[in-house]
């Protein structure tokens, strides 16, 4: 696993941690132009593999709007995280689809946002392989010290971000 992790935050935040070594270190190897964004905090993170354990990590929560011009720009070869790479992935997918202008507004009670639109076959394919890909890290939700960890489903989170 690499060190730098990208894990869905939800509802517009993505939280950068270190899966080994310091968060700054991390930051500076793989994405030093996120070091001064967002804010750091504190999160206690289900653990994959380990059922019912958290560990508490050191991150720093950025807005997806501040993380946009980086993602599409990361490299997706082996020097990345699974969650970083599958992030930019879908963040290119995202661009492309604004692009195209296949979204359309959507309208909850207190905010509005665009929706994507996948309409084509071809975005229905990639939009499947982000979710294939999206690894359990990259969606985990923080906790609460004790009891049941939340998990999006790779689908949910995909979706959310896009």
């Amino acid at each position: 696993m690499q060190s730098l992790q990208a894990t869905w935050m939800g509802p517009s935040s993505i939280a950068l941690w270190s899966a080994s070594g310091s968060l700054a270190d991390a930051l500076a190897e793989d994405l030093p132009e996120a070091a001064s964004l967002g804010q750091v905090t504190e999160l206690s993170l289900a653990v994959p593999g380990e059922p019912l354990k958290r560990r508490k990590v050191a991150a720093r929560q950025v807005a997806v709007a501040d993380l946009l011009p980086l993602l599409p720009a990361l490299a997706t070869d082996d020097g990345l995280s699974d969650t970083l790479r599958v992030w930019s992935m879908a963040a290119r997918l995202g661009l492309e689809l604004a692009a195209r202008q296949a979204v359309v507004p959507t309208a909850t009670p207190g905010e509005a946002h665009w929706r994507v639109v996948l309409s084509h076959p071809a975005d229905r394919r990639r939009f499947s392989e982000v979710v294939a890909a999206l690894p359990l890290a990259a969606r985990l939700i923080p906790t609460r010290e004790r009891g049941t960890a939340r998990v999006l489903t790779a689908d949910m989170a995909v979706h959310a971000f896009l």
